[in-house]
């Protein structure tokens, strides 16, 4: 899964890569979600790996993907406040960017989570 600085258009993720990269992101959702440990490791080992996930989230034609990505960035961000950060962050820089194959933006499509955005201080990270 691509690096938000190796992305000319960041969240854009070309879609020939979203194709390649979106197995990899459900196997890493389900591991998340049904391992607990895994949380520990992939955030402890893994760097920014919300910016790498969270990309998926702008795939509204796939509702039940669409879900395994938040669920798995609520479980990531519940467990590091560091993660919640990056998030935050990520939202405040290209929450806004609309998306030509998905014709959304992540800013839309997160306020479908709420205990998603619960999780990020909507104070500090005022978009």
């Amino acid at each position: 899964m691509p690096k938000t600085s190796s992305l000319e258009f960041p969240p854009i993720i070309p879609e020939e890569m979203m194709k390649e990269n979106k197995s990899i992101c459900i196997a890493l959702c389900v591991l998340i979600k049904n391992h607990d440990e895994s949380v520990r490791i992939v955030v402890e080992e893994t760097v920014k790996v919300v910016e790498r996930i969270v990309p998926y989230l702008i795939v509204r034609s796939e509702k039940a993907f669409q879900d395994q990505v938040a669920n798995c960035l609520f479980k990531i961000c519940h467990y590091d406040e560091y993660s919640r950060e990056i998030l935050g962050r990520f939202l405040i820089d290209f929450g806004n960017v609309n998306h030509p194959n998905y014709n959304t933006t992540l800013h839309f499509e997160i306020q479908k989570y709420n205990k998603l955005l619960e999780l990020i201080d909507e104070k500090r990270y005022d978009y």
